[in-house]
């Protein structure tokens, strides 16, 4: 491959980051209440949830410093999310809910901030705010999981 070959798949995979967060989302709540309950299925939900926050984290790229800061905030919820299967402790759901707040509200932002800007409605802007809108249903699901285990 030529470097123009390159730069071009590079650009046209950055330009369909907000579909897949959007498609990665959608999986997660469809087969969220059909593989829940099932210990094996778990699993399987954590590599679905991984994924949204790898896409996520990829998708609040504009700048370089932002999937930085993303991966910071995304990292402890992450280890928390897959140390949940070995053993539970509260103390590493209460640090995963409280990194997911965050993560999740500074990707709404990033988001949401790129759809504002934007001068032309596109399929990117578009995809963009439908990942907003399901983004802040899962930042609900943290905070209302995060007040039920202070309580």
């Amino acid at each position: 491959m030529t470097k123009d070959h390159t730069k071009s798949l590079g650009k046209n995979v950055f330009q369909l980051r907000f579909q897949l967060l959007f498609v990665l989302i959608i999986l997660t709540l469809l087969l969220s209440p059909m593989l829940g309950d099932l210990i094996g299925m778990r699993r399987l939900l954590n590599v679905f949830f991984t994924g949204i926050l790898i896409s996520a984290t990829f998708a609040a790229s504009d700048r370089k410093s932002q999937p930085i800061i993303a991966s910071l905030l995304a990292l402890p919820m992450l280890a928390s999310y897959w140390a949940n299967l070995f053993f539970l402790w509260p103390g590493i759901t209460m640090i995963g809910l409280c990194s997911g707040v965050l993560f999740f509200c500074y990707i709404i932002v990033v988001v949401m901030a790129y759809v504002l800007r934007s001068r032309h409605i596109t399929q990117e802007v578009i995809s963009g705010a439908l990942v907003v809108y399901l983004l802040l249903g899962l930042l609900w699901t943290f905070i209302f999981t995060l007040v039920e285990h202070l309580n």
